[in-house]
């Protein structure tokens, strides 16, 4: 995604991780971590409000971004 020329990421970028780490021949041990990192934001998100400010104003963006705004807002 572009915001005034700078990246943000890559849509779905968990699923494309973890295709490619399963392309590499990772076990679904590692797979699974890296296809969950986005809930896992999520969760702290909702329930820590310091991860949330650590990541302010970067957060917000990407939460945008991720589908997470409707757990900020």
């Amino acid at each position: 995604m572009m915001t005034d020329g700078l990246v943000l990421g890559t849509p779905s970028h968990e699923v494309v991780g973890e295709e490619y780490l399963k392309g590499l021949g990772f076990p679904e041990e590692i797979t699974n971590f890296v296809r969950n990192h986005v809930e896992a934001k999520r969760y702290l998100v909702a329930t820590d409000p310091k991860y949330y400010e650590a990541e302010v104003p970067l957060a917000f963006c990407l939460c945008q971004f991720e589908g997470l705004e409707e757990v900020l807002c």
